[in-house]
């Protein structure tokens, strides 16, 4: 009797498949599902299905009840390994069969399903393992399995290729969709008299939907207003999600700044009306800044840095609100945009490096942190110090790609660290408010720890007080996650800004960093708001940490004071990592 005796034959791997697919069109899960109904129909049997996609360089080995020991697992995925670093003529069949019989020492019976595509550029194979049974699989069944695992293979590849380009939850073209869509426009229109703008949409207070209504609730806040943006701009424009709470917008045949400011209303009159999901109804507003190719001289980046220049205007008068950048109105200076392209090629050449200053425990010396801090080894003028180009790229997007590479390095280094000690100081980094506000930044955190294997407590964020006062709950709902997930939270250069007792009282932190400018002049006045506000930071579970700390009385002060650390270059300028290594080893 067959293994499939009482299940109709209309319904098959196939049909259950494509039904699995459309029902969940986001998952990239077919591989798994095709293992589980192979499985389930084969109870008798053991299964494992390995694949790969030498033009995506992936592939993966599959055995959900661990019954193939690790010797034939491993045998297999080097055998994978090997295929995707091979040019040319594949030949997977016939490789795979003699693979099997040298990691299989034993005489069980083994039925194979293969499958390959593109000379073998594609591959995957289902192997069944009966024991010491005799399998009897009609012929039929497996066709069905061999076209359900064809359509897993193609349907991966090309769901791989989309990601490329596509964001997963919209269906949007993705950030990268969007800059080679606008370049594009750009080489396009170099000879003709047409036009176009870029809208950049950033969602105010988005942080607060995903917190209080959870991210199911908010990835449908985003959907829809992917669907509500797409549904309002002309056919020609295309709409993209540029991650997290911001969308980009290309918008075609489209230059007089009237027209521009009365396309931005409509977006943000769009944007603002009532989402309702699952009972649950809100209002959401953004800001919007618009750019012109015209303004931009012919440059991508520039076309970009005006757009992100107009939304942080477009915050400024309030949010909720349009705003057209105008290059009469806004000159930026040559020196500027050089810098902003030599920074561009700075990320793409690796001339960042990141010093690091340690922070000392006040009572007894020693090494109980370090602050990361970038640095640039520009080509022609040596080292830079981070107040020679943080301020231009924090005028417009660039910021955001410099603090990524700082967080993924600073993490990359723990990890080193951690290969030859496992008591190492936690690193500080300082993040900028315009990443922490953005929607995407705290999952990117999360998948960096996690992909780095770095315990959370290993890693503090250091906020300022001032961008706590600028962007008040966005940073304040950000952080809240962050902290949530073990990672320390720091108040950094606090009494440079308006500073009130209610940010202390609103703001959960861990460290509160007295600026330095009250450290480097000790009179008085200096003496008596250290004092206080570290006798403060103590009656509400605050660590106090003592900057730009030079002499010896500095030192003796704030250790009378009560502050907990320490750090300056009484104790250490800020040092290579490989010198700072050689410090940790002598401490």
């Amino acid at each position: 009797m067959s293994v499939y005796s009482g299940i109709s034959r209309k319904i098959t791997p196939l049909n259950e498949l494509a039904e699995h697919v459309l029902n969940n069109p986001i998952q990239s899960d077919e591989f798994q599902f095709l293992l589980h109904m192979v499985t389930s129909r084969l109870p008798q049997s053991h299964v494992l299905l390995t694949w790969y996609d030498s033009e995506t360089n992936q592939g993966s080995t599959l055995h959900p009840d661990q019954h193939f020991d690790s010797d034939v697992v491993d045998g297999i995925q080097n055998w994978i390994t090997r295929k995707l670093q091979q040019m040319g003529a594949m030949n997977p069949v016939h490789e795979f069969k003699d693979v099997i019989t040298q990691v299989v020492e034993d005489r069980r019976t083994l039925r194979t399903i293969q499958y390959e595509f593109k000379s073998g550029r594609l591959f995957a194979c289902i192997v069944i393992d009966f024991g010491d049974s005799i399998p009897t699989i009609e012929r039929q069944v497996i066709r069905e399995f061999e076209n359900a695992l064809s359509m897993c293979l193609v349907l991966h590849h090309f769901r791989s290729i989309s990601n490329l380009f596509t964001d997963p939850l919209t269906l949007l073209p993705n950030r990268m969709s969007f800059f080679t869509a606008v370049q594009s426009e750009i080489q396009d229109l170099r000879e003709q008299e047409e036009s176009f703008a870029v809208a950049v949409i950033n969602l105010d207070r988005f942080l607060r939907i995903n917190d209080s209504l959870g991210e199911r609730f908010a990835d449908g806040v985003l959907k829809c207003i992917s669907k509500r943006l797409s549904n309002l701009v002309s056919p020609h424009s295309i709409v993209a999600r540029l991650g997290g709470d911001e969308f980009g917008i290309l918008l075609r045949g489209t230059c007089a700044s009237d027209d521009l400011y009365q396309m931005g209303e409509e977006l943000a009159a769009e944007i603002r009306q009532p989402i309702s999901i699952a009972g649950h109804s809100v209002k959401i507003t953004a800001s919007i800044g618009i750019a012109n190719w015209n303004d931009c001289g012919d440059n991508l980046h520039h076309l970009m840095r005006n757009a992100y220049t107009a939304v942080s205007e477009a915050k400024k008068r309030g949010r909720n609100v349009a705003y057209v950048h105008d290059s009469h109105r806004v000159i930026p200076k040559i020196a500027v945009i050089y810098l902003e392209d030599e920074l561009v090629l700075a990320l793409e050449r690796d001339e960042f490096v990141l010093h690091y200053q340690p922070r000392m425990c006040a009572q007894t010396n020693q090494i109980v942190g370090a602050e990361a801090l970038i640095r640039w080894r520009h080509p022609t003028r040596g080292l830079l110090p981070p107040t020679e180009f943080i301020p231009v790229a924090e005028q417009s997007s660039l910021i955001i790609d410099i603090g990524d590479w700082v967080l993924r390095r600073a993490l990359q280094q723990v990890q080193d660290w951690l290969g030859y000690s496992s008591n190492i100081p936690r690193v500080a980094i300082n993040i900028s408010p315009q990443q922490l506000i953005r929607g995407g930044f705290v999952d990117t955190l999360l998948k960096y720890l996690d992909k780095t294997s770095v315990n959370p407590n290993l890693l503090e964020i250091e906020v300022t007080e001032t961008a706590v006062i600028e962007y008040g709950e966005d940073i304040i709902a950000a952080v809240k996650r962050i902290r949530n997930a073990g990672v320390r939270i720091s108040i950094d250069d606090f009494g440079t800004g308006y500073s009130s007792l209610e940010i202390l009282k609103r703001f959960t932190a861990d460290y509160l960093k007295i600026d330095q400018s009250f450290v480097q002049d000790l009179d008085f006045k200096s003496r008596a708001i250290v004092s206080t506000v570290t006798q403060l930071a103590h009656r509400i579970d605050l660590q106090v940490v003592g900057e730009g700390v030079e002499t010896h009385s500095q030192r003796e002060f704030l250790v009378e004071v009560g502050c907990d650390e320490l750090q300056g270059f009484l104790f250490s300028r800020p040092l290579p990592a490989d010198k700072f290594t050689r410090l940790l080893k002598i401490h």
